[in-house]
């Protein structure tokens, strides 16, 4: 689902799915991807109501870091930013 509104349902399902995921890899990689897709997936479920535009630029930015957590965690967020669903992202997360 990748329109520019989810419902309120399929937000909470990805959104708990991608904090097991997240617990699963806390060890891993993949884990910061994790850690950005949830903080895109609200940021595009609630708009601007949702973090800073301090933080949003950040965190966009973080896509060209050239420190591979902080990629991955700029990576993650433009998934959940595009409002990804949680297959695609595990998709996204593992082309990484």
């Amino acid at each position: 689902m990748t329109e520019k509104s989810m419902t309120e349902h399929d937000f909470q399902r990805n959104l708990a799915a991608a904090e097991t995921l997240g617990c699963i890899a806390q060890n891993s990689g993949q884990y910061n991807f994790w850690v950005g897709y949830m903080r895109g997936l609200r940021r595009f479920h609630y708009g601007e109501k949702f973090g800073t535009e301090e933080d949003h630029s950040h965190l966009i930015a973080a896509y060209d870091s050239t420190y591979q957590a902080e990629k991955m965690l700029g990576i993650g967020y433009r998934a959940g930013l595009a409002g990804q669903n949680i297959h695609q992202a595990n998709f996204s997360a593992l082309q990484t």
